[in-house]
C-alpha cells in the first residue's frame, strides 16, 4: 500500500471520444476496455468539500445543486487515474 497526494486534472477526453469524460458507470468498469485497467490498478480517493449535480429542468435549462456534508467537512469519493496517449504519443493523465 502506497499513499501520496498529487494534483490532477478532473476528467479526460480520449482520442476516440467526442465528449469529455468525467464519470464512469460502475456496472461498466470491469467490462470496458477503457476503464478495466485503471479500475484494477489505479484507484484513488478524491478529496472534496462539495460537488455539483445538475438537474435538467427543460430542454434548455439546467439547475445546479451543491452536494456537501451538513458539517461542511471534507470527504472523499472513489476515482480512477487513467493514463492515455496524446497526439504526439506522450502520456496524458486524467
Amino acid at each position: 500500500f502506497r499513499s501520496s497526494v498529487h494534483l490532477r486534472k478532473w476528467g479526460m477526453q480520449p482520442s476516440w471520444s467526442p465528449i469529455y469524460l468525467i464519470n464512469a458507470k460502475s456496472e461498466k468498469l470491469v467490462e470496458s476496455r477503457f476503464w478495466h485497467k485503471p479500475f484494477t490498478t489505479s484507484r484513488v480517493i478524491v478529496p472534496a468539500s462539495y460537488f455539483i449535480e445538475w438537474q435538467k429542468l427543460d430542454d434548455k435549462t439546467k439547475q445546479p445543486y451543491v452536494i456537501r456534508l451538513k458539517s461542511k467537512e471534507m470527504f472523499g469519493f472513489a476515482g480512477l487515474l487513467v493514463t492515455t496517449k496524446d497526439k504526439e504519443g506522450q502520456d496524458k493523465e486524467g
